[in-house]
């Protein structure tokens, strides 16, 4: 039997009488399969119990399914499919093709498996028992001059996979020992090992194994017949997702309102007052049952106050004592967990000193806001930076004697923390919070200010390349991507190409600048605004010797340099 959930995760409590299917556990994931007599079975959904995490609001459809125990077929509740592993050392890929597709289960016939998502690929990596160095239904295409010469496709034929001849990867090239790679498999879900598929030795390899060699949900290209093959993995399933049925299995589900306590208010902001303070933040989310109301706790002491709604004010608080506030919401299901604390802020009889800082958008590893004085008494202004929560500098003004302007200027330098966040693509949110000190040597908080702040150049890391080739891979096209949502107001991308040979400059002069205009314009597409620059050096600048594999493919690369 399987218990599955589409939302959370599941839980047994009452697990007498019943055994574990492989790798499954009593709680924490979405799926259970386990196996027992029908009164322990009845006894033990009982007690089932479905945990939503986060996804309070949404809807969980939880299934189960049943059929007689069987210890040699493995269920996947997400794509409703059987799955079953066939041990035969050293069997070729033809062979185990065949042989899948005269298997049956529960009238349904069976196929090489298919693995379309990274669920499935999970899923064969950990839940069926022995699956190591297997063949799963992935073979290559060749179709000599095409705009692809080479595809992976999963199975082709009679009898084959629901799947059959969807494309997993396409491939610029099909010659041997070239690793396969194409921006067109953007989108497309593959789990090949690094460098793989490569089409390796002197008859190139279009079958492919998972598991292989240790590299658990790791794919590699081998012959159609390879010694190290442990057997192969069967699937059972005559649609993509469901089947038309399978005989002796009975399969119910239901779609369930996932309701739970509200999550914690977020951007809590406080605001003191004589005796008392005004705390702001924004709402909760409700998690499918609507917020009565909020709390708002004091600390220290532990002072409280509920209000409907944004903001709250809890008075009786004492003047001169330092407190942090947290919020919690409250609907039918209970209180939720607390908010952040709030900064300090601290009561005072009026009139207080007032100080605030003047926004500023900087462009530099140092900046100087201004702090607005209206209150005489105040003879000094300090200034923290904060950026993602920790402290990236701190600068201090004094106001100098008989001195009546209000604005006063607070230099500021980032330590190295600050100017390592700053140098990031796009530069880093910074926080200022402001304080001043009174003649009476009592502490006054300020308001707060935000501000971008990033650095005039930014070096992202090299983006690397396979010999002779200005394609990139799908984690550098990834990283690339990432980096281009982040550019924010860039002015200017440079890159500067690079190549492992110099025998023929012309030739690694071209292929180098190649390589740094893919780099340039997946860079700055969509950002009319960047300028891009893109100049190759061939193998003139190389960073280390050419005198192995390794070395020579840390000479192909493209350096690139941010400008803002």
């Amino acid at each position: 039997m399987t218990i599955a959930t589409t939302v959370g995760t599941l839980s047994l409590t009452n697990t007498a009488g019943l055994t574990l299917s492989y790798d499954n556990h009593w709680s924490g994931d979405p799926s259970i399969t386990f196996s027992g007599s029908q009164a322990d079975l009845d006894a033990g959904l009982a007690t089932a119990e479905l945990s939503p995490g986060d996804s309070g609001g949404s809807s969980a459809n939880v299934s189960i399914t049943a059929m007689v125990a069987d210890t040699d077929h493995v269920y996947l509740a997400p794509n409703q499919h059987f799955y079953e592993y066939v041990a035969d050392p050293g069997v070729d890929w033809s062979t185990a093709d065949t042989a899948a597709r005269a298997m049956t289960f529960d009238g349904q016939s069976g196929y090489l498996a298919t693995i379309p998502n990274s669920t499935v690929n999970n899923f064969v990596s950990a839940k069926i028992e022995g699956a190591q160095n297997v063949w799963f239904g992935a073979t290559a295409y060749d179709t000599p001059g095409a705009t692809y010469p080479r595809t992976w496709r999963w199975a082709q034929g009679v009898g084959e996979s629901p799947l059959a001849g969807n494309v997993i990867s396409y491939c610029d090239s099909a010659a041997l020992n070239t690793t396969c790679d194409s921006a067109a498999n953007a989108g497309l879900f593959s789990s090949w090992a690094w460098l793989e598929p490569n089409n390796s030795g002197s008859t190139g390899e279009n079958r492919a194994v998972t598991n292989w060699m240790g590299g658990v949900g790791y794919w590699n290209d081998v012959p159609d017949a390879d010694s190290m093959v442990q057997g192969y993995i069967v699937e059972f399933g005559d649609r993509a997702i469901g089947s038309t049925g399978f005989t002796g299995v009975v399969r119910a589900s239901s779609s369930l309102p996932v309701v739970d306590v509200p999550a914690a208010p977020t951007d809590v902001r406080a605001q003191a007052g004589a005796g008392a303070a005004t705390v702001t933040f924004d709402p909760a989310d409700a998690h499918g049952s609507a917020v009565r109301y909020y709390t708002v706790t004091a600390m220290p002491g532990g002072r409280r106050a509920t209000c409907p709604t944004s903001p709250c004010t809890l008075s009786g608080l004492s003047d001169r004592q330092a407190y942090t506030f947290t919020v919690t919401a409250t609907n039918a299901q209970g209180a939720g967990p607390a908010s952040v604390a709030s900064g300090t802020v601290t009561p005072h009889a009026p009139p207080p000193a007032y100080v605030h800082i003047a926004p500023t958008t900087v462009a530099a590893r140092s900046l100087t806001p201004v702090c607005s004085i209206n209150e005489a008494t105040v003879s000094y202004c300090a200034v923290i930076v904060y950026a993602d929560g920790a402290v990236v500098g701190v600068g201090r003004a004094a106001r100098k004697a008989g001195q009546r302007s209000a604005a006063l200027p607070v230099p500021v330098a980032l330590n190295r923390q600050g100017q390592a966040l700053v140098a990031r693509p796009g530069g880093a949110a910074l926080l200022l919070r402001a304080g001043s000190l009174t003649s009476g040597s009592s502490t006054i908080r300020g308001a707060d200010a935000r501000t971008t702040m990033v650095a005039p150049h930014v070096a992202l890391r090299r983006v690397y390349f396979a010999f002779d080739s200005a394609h990139l891979d799908q984690h550098a096209a990834a990283y690339l991507k990432q980096v281009s949502a982040q550019l924010g107001d860039a002015a200017g991308v440079q890159c500067s190409g690079h190549s492992d040979y110099a025998a023929n400059n012309r030739h690694e002069r071209a292929l180098s600048r190649r390589r740094a205009q893919t780099v340039c314009a997946l860079l700055t597409r969509g950002h009319h605004h960047v300028r891009a620059r893109a100049h190759g050096d061939g193998g003139a600048h190389p960073v280390t010797t050419n005198g192995s594999a390794r070395s020579r493919r840390a000479n192909r690369f493209v350096a690139v340099t941010l400008t803002y």
